[in-house]
């Protein structure tokens, strides 16, 4: 159901119609954890992260695919941070 919810705000052309469908209960919840090596990255708390972010512009992150959890969220922390 995530791609459902989460493609008319990503895509102007969806493949598929949503007609029909209304959200009837949350039936999970995704906690997300953000982990750095500390021998690569020289931060020890988010002040310092946003900091180093901002100095170097555009640092590399992963994700499993686009529009899941971890990508939106990092998203939406670059977008916050910038």
């Amino acid at each position: 159901m995530t791609t459902y919810a989460v493609n008319p705000s990503m895509f102007e052309k969806l493949l598929r119609s949503h007609e029909g469908l209304a959200p009837v209960t949350n039936d999970s919840q995704v906690r997300l954890l953000l982990v750095v090596n500390p021998s690569v990255l020289p931060v020890q708390n988010l002040q310092e992260l946003w900091r180093w972010r901002r100095a170097r512009r555009r640092p590399n992150y992963a994700s499993p695919s686009i529009g899941t959890t971890h990508h939106l969220a990092t998203e939406l922390l670059a977008r916050d941070t910038a």
